[in-house]
């Protein structure tokens, strides 16, 4: 499940699955993230992986924000 306060990235890609990651900020500071595989078939998002970020920044190329 996401929550309001989640940060949410999604790729689309030609060839497989749609994929996403879920940041959830973590009280003591930092963010848990979850890779997660669209896989309409067996009942929508599957978490692949998660992992503890202390970070996170979005660098976007000037004139494509």
């Amino acid at each position: 499940m996401t929550g309001p306060d989640a940060i949410v990235i999604r790729e689309e890609v030609t060839a497989g699955p749609t994929r996403r990651y879920v940041y959830h900020p973590l009280a003591a500071g930092g963010y848990e993230r979850k890779t997660q595989l669209w896989r309409q078939a067996t009942d929508g998002w599957h978490t692949t992986g998660t992992e503890v970020v202390e970070s996170l920044a979005i660098d976007c190329p000037e004139g494509r924000r």
